[in-house]
């Protein structure tokens, strides 16, 4: 049996070595398609490989706000193949951790959805320990706290923990108590005109963090609907009582937002 890979980054996979002309080359792919591990047949059969681990996680992230992701909305997020994404699927699927409906989508079990979420939360603090410690910025960090999480286990992320002062989010606002109750709304869902402070980052890939960055809408910043358009349209906000900026309901659905404390 191949051995496991660390999988990086959703939607912005390195290159990796190809299997086949025809074959995508993101590591999501190529590394083993099995779901439990190697070291995990020898030892207990409920510790599932990274690679299948690797997909729970992304499942976990992109249904957050709805119960099932799409085969194909997963295929983006791990830049692979849509048939790579229902292999996978059917694998997990037979070890009871996600379920799969025709026209729905992917659906975590409770087991699923608690690999799923340790993961989550892995990568979260492994971002914090590159931002904090190391000084990489959130996007760098996004995408090599793929390579760090499966080593913040146990003993090893409660130092982490400790050494980084028992931090609340990552650098993106999102909070490593995944499975905390949240005040945060959208700005799409948002029914007035701000002021509002920018509280957290959702479907955090590099390029889309990289966007934000540079219209400066970050966690911490402040802004204002300046202009709805009409038929759900474009919106203007104005970041921090100076630039303003049009974005879509796409961007407005993954920036959640809450009144600033002293407004």
């Amino acid at each position: 049996m191949a051995t496991d890979t660390n999988p990086p980054a959703a939607s912005d996979a390195p290159p990796a070595e190809a299997l086949s002309p025809n074959v995508v080359t993101s590591p999501a792919e190529v590394s083993s398609p099995s779901v439990i591990s190697s070291h995990a047949e020898a030892s207990s059969p409920s510790v599932i490989s990274s690679h299948a681990e690797r997909y729970l996680e992304a499942v976990y992230r992109l249904a957050e706000r709805d119960a099932y992701a799409s085969v194909t909305e997963v295929a983006r997020f791990l830049n692979v193949s849509p048939a790579s994404v229902s292999g996978m699927v059917k694998k997990l699927a037979e070890q009871d951790l996600v379920e799969h409906r025709r026209y729905q989508g992917v659906k975590l079990t409770p087991r699923g959805r608690e690999i799923g979420g340790d993961a989550v939360r892995r990568h979260r603090l492994a971002e914090r320990l590159l931002t904090d410690l190391l000084g990489a910025t959130s996007e760098q960090a996004h995408e090599e706290a793929y390579r760090l999480e499966g080593f913040l286990r146990g003993e090893i992320e409660d130092r982490v923990m400790r050494v980084l002062g028992n931090p609340r989010t990552c650098p993106h606002g999102n909070p490593l108590d995944v499975e905390s109750v949240e005040d945060a709304i959208t700005l799409a869902e948002i029914t007035g005109d701000g002021p509002f402070k920018i509280a957290k980052i959702r479907y955090d890939t590099p390029h889309f963090l990289e966007y934000l960055q540079s219209l400066d809408l970050v966690p911490d910043s402040r802004v204002v609907i300046a202009q709805r358009a009409p038929f759900d349209g474009p919106v203007t906000l104005r970041l921090n009582n100076a630039s303003e900026c049009v974005v879509g309901l796409s961007v407005l659905r993954n920036i959640w937002v809450t009144p600033p404390t002293d407004a």
